[in-house]
């Protein structure tokens, strides 16, 4: 390759990895077929990885599609694409695919199908993946292990998960949590949480999840006092703790705390960026009975001159005086 085309190169994926990519997909694109780029598998591979990042991968598939000879960096980042996004079973015809034209997967082939097969929850099918696994020697690799103890996990086979897990020399927060939601899911909260508090170092979201199973059991008094633990250790609420935590405060007339969220919601943001978290206060308050207390003060748009709503209009002119409330 020449040194005009390689400069070329560097600057298709400056522009690939920078700040404005979701909006200019297309004119990346139409830039590297205008320079005769678009059979290189180094710049599609990346591109078909941003396409997988921004949920476009329909726009990959076409793409990979013209490509004459694809390599294994093309396939798996088509793979992975696909794994994340769906269509899950692509990621199998992918591999298929790969293999005819004689190229052997490797770790990065073959962790995210283990990613399809979990959102697929075929047990049979990455059974199949394992043994493939095993044939090529790969299952050392963090990110095949991972995959597995979330395969098996997703799929209520707790015994083997269990068995990766009890294996594995080093642990991070990820295999932990996975191991938390594949007992609380098969229904054993108690084990999850007993997991939960062997876990050197918790995440907010080993703490959402623990709470949140914790209230599907509807063990709202244990999930609200773990709340209060989480605080305690000085870990920051995200939207999701909010969201789980206030139906709990509803649920147990719990007021000032619900309240408490509010504030917070405010002060860090939370409400304005995600309307999940709008939604639950509004909830909260309904459930409360304050809601009920507050909804006749707003002015409904249709009448301008502030008349109370009517019993049928309440549940529109509350989301429409939702600004009033939590301004």
């Amino acid at each position: 390759m020449s040194r005009a085309c390689r400069e070329i190169e560097r600057n298709i994926l400056r522009l690939l990895h920078g700040r404005e990519t979701r909006t200019q997909l297309r004119e990346i694109h139409a830039h590297f077929l205008r320079h005769g780029l678009n059979q290189l598998n180094q710049i599609l591979s990346h591109f078909v990885s941003i396409c997988g990042s921004l949920n476009k991968m329909a726009y990959a598939n076409r793409i990979f599609k013209q490509t004459q000879n694809p390599t294994i960096i093309l396939f798996n980042a088509m793979i992975k694409g696909c794994s994340l996004n769906g269509p899950f079973e692509e990621s199998f015809r992918l591999f298929s695919s790969m293999k005819n034209r004689g190229i052997w997967p490797d770790e990065y082939t073959l962790a995210p199908l283990l990613k399809a097969c979990s959102s697929l929850g075929v047990l049979q099918l990455g059974k199949c993946i394992h043994k493939e696994v095993l044939v090529v020697g790969f299952e050392g690799f963090s990110a095949i292990r991972i995959g597995f103890i979330e395969f098996y996990s997703s799929c209520g086979v707790m015994e083997d998960a269990e068995k990766l897990f009890d294996e594995m020399y080093q642990r991070d927060v990820i295999v932990w949590n996975l191991m938390i939601r594949g007992f609380c899911k098969r229904g054993d909260v108690d084990m999850g949480l007993c997991l939960f508090r062997q876990m050197g170092k918790r995440s907010v979201v080993s703490w959402n999840i623990m709470i949140s199973c914790l209230a599907q059991t509807r063990r709202n008094s244990e999930a609200l006092g773990l709340f209060h633990e989480m605080l305690d250790w000085g870990l920051k609420p995200d939207e999701a703790t909010v969201v789980t935590v206030l139906p709990i405060c509803a649920r147990l007339g719990a007021v000032d705390v619900g309240q408490w969220i509010h504030s917070y919601a405010k002060s860090s943001g939370i409400y304005r960026d995600f309307v999940a978290v709008g939604n639950a206060l509004v909830d909260f308050y309904n459930k409360s009975g304050i809601g009920r207390e507050m909804g006749p003060s707003c002015k409904c748009k249709r009448d301008d001159e502030g008349e109370e709503c009517q019993e049928d209009t309440r549940a529109e002119c509350y989301w429409i005086s939702l600004p009033c409330y939590f301004d």
